[in-house]
């Protein structure tokens, strides 16, 4: 199952590839733990770096 759904295409015209991957991450991230707050997802997060980080890799991406 792809997570983009029939969007892929055309999200993939508009986001760099981190961007995509990032994307995917989040709604992953979201459908699992039922969460929306940066905070709380920026914990699951899965890259190696400071959960700090995560958040504002999530609220860079998301503005």
């Amino acid at each position: 199952m792809n997570i983009l759904g029939d969007y892929q295409e055309q999200i993939k015209k508009q986001l760099s590839q981190s961007q995509v991957a990032t994307l995917k991450i989040l709604l992953y991230l979201i459908s699992v733990h039922k969460i929306v707050q940066i905070s709380k997802l920026s914990a699951y997060f899965p890259l190696p770096i400071k959960s700090e980080s995560h958040r504002k890799h999530i609220q860079i991406f998301l503005t």
